[in-house]
């Protein structure tokens, strides 16, 4: 690529681990940790979507925190690799969450811990300019049903609400203008309101629509964005009532 052969002038060694599918897998990075460990890099550079960036965060993590991956509590430790993520869509919130996702014979499970969070995200529409109409609509709408299920959540802050009020004012409108009319203008708010979405769910986790989605993707292959486009509705229908009552003036905006 030619930021391989940018990095390469100026004298930086590269090793790329990309053989891995959608919705990192406990083999996949069981794999890429073997890998890691052979090379021990100064510095890890994760330039993809969702699976590519969540991977990176694993990868990273547990480079430095050995042993069970699933179902313990991980101490605080000093000398984390640096970590640096570019997405390329819009997008999956990854960039700005201090969890990943991690599939264990079909099973969902999410490894949370502050050093999961990477040090720098750089986010530049620019790389989600030529994404297919798909693949717009699958991250976008989860980017929008994060920022929602952060503002209904039980465990939602004054700080959450504000990110999650600047996603959806910035997604609402224009998601569908992305899908069928996509401009470079349309394209800079989409990337802005999923980085803020993702900084909202980091404070309050997703809810049930998210919850239900994942066996859609285990067992039927749907994207994650598409899944959680099957059962949002549901799940919004049967909110809007208290939805309204607690936080009427945005989402009577919305809804109505």
């Amino acid at each position: 690529s030619r930021l391989n052969s940018i990095l390469k002038k100026v004298g930086v060694q590269i090793f790329e681990f990309h053989d891995f599918e959608e919705n990192p897998k406990i083999e996949d990075l069981d794999r890429g940790l073997l890998q890691l460990r052979v090379y021990h890099p100064d510095l890890i550079l994760a330039i993809g979507g969702g699976s590519v960036l969540d991977m990176a965060k694993l990868l990273r993590f547990f480079y430095s925190y050995s042993g069970n991956k699933i179902g313990r509590v991980f101490e605080k430790i000093e000398n984390l690799l640096p970590l640096i993520v570019i997405p390329t869509t819009a997008g999956t919130g990854s960039e700005a969450t201090s969890f990943a996702v991690l599939y264990k014979n079909k099973v969902k499970y999410s490894v949370s811990h502050e050093d999961i969070l990477p040090e720098i995200a750089f986010i530049d529409p620019y790389f989600t300019y030529n994404i297919s109409r798909y693949l717009t609509a699958c991250t976008g709408f989860d980017a929008l049903a994060q920022a929602i299920e952060a503002y209904w959540n039980l465990n939602a802050t004054n700080e959450s609400d504000v990110f999650a009020v600047k996603a959806i004012k910035l997604l609402w409108p224009n998601l569908p203008l992305a899908v069928n009319n996509p401009t470079k203008e349309v394209r800079n708010s989409m990337s802005e309101g999923a980085y803020w979405a993702g900084c909202a769910i980091n404070i309050t986790k997703t809810t049930a629509p998210h919850a239900f989605s994942y066996p859609f993707t285990t067992y039927y292959g749907y994207p994650h964005g598409h899944a959680v486009a099957l059962t949002f509705p549901f799940f919004m229908e049967y909110n809007v009532g208290s939805i309204l009552l607690k936080h009427g003036t945005i989402f009577d905006k919305m809804i109505r």
